[in-house]
């Protein structure tokens, strides 16, 4: 294994670059949609769009039990079997990787081009910008990034260091993310999902603002879709600071090439950014039952100027129950 660790080209602060209850809707990414959610069983088909208000509360979902049930792993301790500790993390080069109750301090840098399955787990950054990297720049096909009831974090009394804009979860290759349940927090980003995800029941908050420079410091976004279709964003709790240096509490800016369709986001509460919700590229992106916090602007921004356009828009209204309008 070599110690040097590649960056790659994302690195760095980006140049910016009440639905009736009897609606059903099929889930373009497989029908992951679990019964915790939406009263179906994982597999199914369909699923109806949850109601309005049935996102996840802060302190509900991430890792819930006693850190010290958990294995521990470390840079220049422990370390899952096959893996090496490195000067900015942990390194595991197998093809595919799992991970269950765990509690990963220094960050997790993977090479593998199969699946990497985390559940029940505490995975905290620290070592060097990474918390769970992803750092192979071509995959499977069908590869997945699956991340359940689990707290990816910044290392509690560690300060971010400048000069990234990334998440939690950062990948150089195509693999899906299915985020399920977990707590991120910390990080300039709070996820970035790309084609085939699904992002369901989430707590994504607390984002850092890590430029030492106040006339140009790092964009900030709760969720960041940059790229990809059939993304299903379902029950997230997306609590962003409302500043103009956060897009959006939710934005979406892929590469305009008419590959963001089938993006829908369902039931969540989206909060803080200029804007709330700002859609550049997307096109037809349906916006159901989503309760809408503040932004220093607005709820959600216009699409003059802007490829992005939007299919369903129904029952989206603020913490007061005013309709939030298609803009």
């Amino acid at each position: 294994m070599s110690g040097k660790i590649e960056l790659g080209e994302r690195i760095g602060t980006w140049a910016r670059r009440m639905a009736p209850a009897a609606l059903v809707v099929v889930i373009s990414v497989g029908g992951i949609i679990d019964g915790q959610a939406s009263g179906l069983p994982a597999s199914a088909a369909t699923a109806a769009i949850p109601p309005v208000g049935s996102y996840v509360t802060p302190g509900t979902v991430g890792f819930l039990g006693n850190p010290a049930t958990l294995k521990q792993y470390r840079p220049g301790g422990a370390v899952p079997p096959g893996c090496e500790a490195e000067t900015y993390g942990v390194r595991c080069d197998q093809a595919n990787l799992t991970l269950d109750s765990v509690h990963l301090t220094g960050g997790l840098y993977w090479t593998g081009t199969g699946n990497l399955t985390i559940t029940n787990s505490i995975i905290e950054g620290g070592s060097s910008w990474i918390t769970i990297y992803a750092a192979a720049t071509s995959n499977a096909q069908t590869a997945k990034i699956t991340v359940t009831n689990s707290t990816l974090r910044w290392q509690p009394g560690l300060t971010y260091p400048s000069g990234y804009d990334v998440a939690p979860i950062w990948t150089r290759g195509t693999q899906a993310l299915i985020v399920q349940h977990c707590d991120l927090s910390g990080m300039p980003q709070g996820i970035d999902p790309g084609g085939n995800s699904v992002i369901q029941g989430n707590y994504i908050h607390d984002l850092v603002q890590n430029s030492k420079s106040k006339t140009n410091p790092t964009h900030l976004d709760g969720l960041f879709s940059q790229g990809g279709a059939n993304i299903l964003i379902v029950n997230n709790y997306i609590d962003a600071p409302a500043l103009g240096a956060v897009t959006a509490a939710l934005f979406i800016q892929g590469d305009g090439g008419n590959t963001e369709t089938g993006i829908k986001i369902y039931a969540n509460y989206l909060s803080g950014g200029a804007y709330v919700l700002r859609n550049e590229t997307g096109k037809s992106v349906d916006v159901v039952n989503n309760t809408f916090g503040s932004g220093m602007y607005g709820y959600v921004s216009s699409l003059k100027g802007y490829t992005g356009t939007y299919g369903v828009w129904s029952g989206n209204v603020t913490t007061k129950g005013v309709p939030v309008l298609h803009p």
